[in-house]
């Protein structure tokens, strides 16, 4: 239906329907979702959504967004359920990933971080970037091209890219020059030859912080490459980071956290495999069980449901 012919606006944003609106826009703050992102998950362009939270788009398909907007909201207040009274543990992973972020923005230099599956780097890059606006937080896809990632990086800045890779890259180093900003890439065993360079560039001529995050044979996959571009990053690269896997003390760290007795915690330690994440997912999937309630017995039986351990 043509806009002219939708309902004026009072008919459309009924006071139950904004409600929901201003419910999301709540939860888009607290999550720290940006328009873009939000836009994604309920299939909108961010210029649509931006008029509908604002109440000033007139169509009459206004009731099947704000209805896609409750869905999303009780997807949110299910996922919440789960992690009720759930505190973020600064762990020691999470102090080496951070003072590592800060050298490499302090400094204005590229940093590895480098470490086994489930050891808590991503979700202290995350908490990081949570609690530091000036960092660009940036997750790696698989055989991303030059062109695609770096119109990945510009969205998070904001800034509206077309044409080719280098007129990205330009417009990306010009947005990010004086900002005494740091770029975070996790997952960057899937950056391609081509991608690491460009963001080689961007910080060399920025003049900001970049940190790069992957798995422990990162390293040594960019050493076995004979390539004077990968010699180029190689040579930038101050520090190296190599966790093995989350500490004892760390576990039992998130273990507090999430409120696990101490026989609760005893059974994390031993099933988790030295990682973190599984530690959470054994307590998710405990507390789904069993209810809020975190026992020995309900922590082993979670672990009886996971994905074994090689």
């Amino acid at each position: 239906m043509a806009k002219e012919n939708a309902p004026p606006l009072e008919e459309l944003y009924t006071p139950e329907r904004r409600a929901i609106i201003e419910e999301l826009i709540q939860v888009k703050h607290r999550r720290g979702w940006t328009d873009h992102s939000l836009a994604r998950r309920l299939g909108a362009s961010a210029t649509t959504l931006n008029r509908l939270l604002h109440c000033t788009y007139r169509a009459s398909s206004v009731p099947d967004w704000v209805e896609a907007m409750a869905k999303l909201l009780v997807r949110e207040r299910r996922r919440a359920d789960e992690t009720t009274a759930v505190e973020y543990a600064q762990t020691q992973v999470a102090d080496q990933v951070h003072d590592t972020v800060r050298l490499a923005q302090i400094e204005q230099t590229i940093a590895l971080i480098l470490g086994a599956s489930g050891c808590g780097k991503t979700t202290a890059l995350r908490r990081y970037a949570a609690d530091n606006p000036e960092c660009v937080y940036v997750v790696a896809g698989i055989d991303a091209t030059p062109r695609a990632f770096l119109a990945q990086i510009a969205g998070q800045l904001g800034l509206a890219t077309e044409g080719s890779a280098y007129s990205a890259r330009l417009a990306i180093t010009e947005a990010l020059t004086d900002t005494d900003r740091v770029l975070i890439i996790d997952e960057c065993d899937y950056l391609t030859e081509a991608v690491l360079q460009a963001l080689r560039m961007v910080q060399e001529n920025a003049g900001i912080g970049l940190v790069l995050v992957g798995t422990q044979a990162y390293l040594a996959k960019l050493r076995g490459k004979s390539s004077a571009t990968i010699a180029q990053v190689l040579q930038r690269i101050s520090y190296v980071v190599n966790i093995v896997e989350a500490p004892q003390a760390d576990l039992r760290l998130i273990a507090d956290a999430y409120g696990c007795d101490r026989e609760a915690g005893r059974v994390l330690l031993q099933r988790s495999g030295g990682s973190a994440r599984r530690c959470v997912q054994a307590i998710r999937a405990s507390r789904r069980f069993n209810g809020a309630t975190l026992s020995a017995a309900g922590i082993a039986e979670a672990f009886n449901h996971l994905m074994p351990l090689e």
